[in-house]
């Protein structure tokens, strides 16, 4: 039988259940930086590929930082996976190139969307 955590790992690509496993650093403020420095680079890359979908980028950085905002209360799994989805995004080389294509976000979208949903934020949930 499967547990909730293998139904969501077999949803999101082999990648994120790597970043998860790596159970890597929650510290609000690194965490908060690497955001911030990853939006930067979308936008800086906007300058030389006027397809990157800066709207996404925006979006994800803007649910990161209201996940980061809530790290502290969330439980150990949860955080876990929140950080892991962090990572996802803020990492430009994933399942798609962040700065390489207009669908570059997409597949970070999909991994935030169904961990807001795991972790019930889906509130915050970015439309596509």
């Amino acid at each position: 039988m499967f547990s909730n955590l293998d139904k969501i790992f077999s949803s999101l690509p082999e990648s994120f259940k790597l970043l998860f496993d790596q159970n890597r650093s929650d510290n609000s403020n690194l965490l908060s930086t690497k955001v911030s420095e990853h939006l930067s680079a979308a936008k800086e890359s906007l300058e030389s590929n006027e397809f990157i979908d800066i709207n996404a980028a925006e979006s994800l950085a803007k649910v990161s930082h209201y996940l980061i905002e809530k790290l502290s209360g969330l439980s150990n799994e949860h955080r876990q996976l929140a950080v892991a989805a962090i990572y996802y995004f803020i990492e430009s080389d994933d399942e798609e190139h962040d700065f390489d294509s207009i669908l570059g976000f997409d597949d970070d979208i999909s991994v935030m969307n169904k961990v807001l949903d795991y972790i019930g934020h889906s509130h915050k949930k970015i439309s596509t």
